[in-house]
């Protein structure tokens, strides 16, 4: 069992009430293939809050026990959310079955009471994010040295990456000697503050992110759902492609756009011996005129 399984192992122990069920079940999706390790993953922290949040048996949870489960966590939890956490819960009731544990619920009674997607759009439209939001959110996320979050919220807010371009993402594209790496002919310079981030991590560390491309988008949208709550934010990634969006310019040099804030831009100087004026181009274009030139 892979080693990112041995939190959700002490969580699981630590239930007082359904805790040999949950160590199975962690046992059980640490050992296997597939899907990927981070949707495995992603999985067991859905359940483990379900089950830290049900307070009886999973043999004697009824329909109404997940209702009130529904409302009480409305009030914290983002549709979206919410929405992941009743899905792993019916996942976890199917194994429970299929390894002769008695329940009374049925998987589909739980899906059911999930927010359609049409529903969650019209009450969650995406919103521009304000600089002591994303600050708040680096913070979170460079205090807590996870560069796969970290990665994830700033090539979609920085770069304007959409989730079907996160697939194609991986370490072996990035050059860790000059900060960039290359996505559909396109070379972007990653902030000097995630190089630094990337480049102080242990060896291990950076090997496990290595594999961060994949095709699970599911995994990306939860991995900005879990910045957000690690910050005190309700976020999803369509937040942050819509702040890319509204905040953003596009450099006269390459036509790359990123937000407005100095972690992307530089000041250009031209002009004429009698009149100078200073221009912004991207990170990665000033070094191209200046260093690699």
């Amino acid at each position: 069992m892979a080693a990112g399984f041995d939190e959700f192992m002490i969580r699981s122990r630590a239930l007082s009430i359904n805790n040999e069920e949950a160590v199975r079940y962690v046992l059980y999706l640490g050992d296997c293939e597939t899907p990927s390790e981070k949707s495995r993953l992603s999985y067991c922290s859905s359940t483990m809050m379900f089950l830290e949040s049900i307070d009886m048996k999973i043999r004697h949870i009824g329909i109404k026990d997940i209702e009130r489960f529904k409302l009480i966590k409305q009030e914290v939890l983002s549709d979206s959310r919410l929405n992941d956490i009743l899905s792993q819960a019916a996942r976890f009731v199917t194994f429970c079955k299929n390894e002769g544990i008695p329940v009374s619920i049925r998987e589909e009674d739980i899906l059911n009471l999930r927010i359609p997607r049409k529903e969650v759009d019209e009450k969650n439209p995406p919103r521009v994010l304000s600089p002591d939001e994303i600050v708040r959110v680096r913070t979170a996320l460079i205090g807590k040295q996870d560069i796969r979050k970290l990665l994830t919220f700033e090539l979609i807010y920085g770069f304007g990456l959409r989730e079907r371009d996160l697939s194609y993402f991986s370490f072996d594209k990035y050059n860790e000697n000059d900060g960039t790496f290359v996505y559909n002919d396109r070379i972007f310079l990653l902030p000097g503050f995630l190089q630094n981030i990337i480049s102080s991590a242990p060896e291990k560390s950076l090997a496990k992110h290595s594999t961060y491309a994949g095709k699970d988008i599911e995994s990306y949208k939860y991995h900005i759902t879990v910045a957000g709550e690690l910050s005190g934010i309700k976020l999803k990634i369509s937040d942050l492609s819509k702040t890319h969006e509204e905040t953003s310019i596009k450099c006269p040099e390459c036509g790359n756009s990123h937000p407005f804030e100095d972690q992307y831009w530089r000041l250009r100087e031209t002009g004429t011996e009698d009149f100078r004026f200073c221009f912004p181009i991207c990170n990665y274009c000033f070094k191209s005129v200046y260093e690699y030139a």
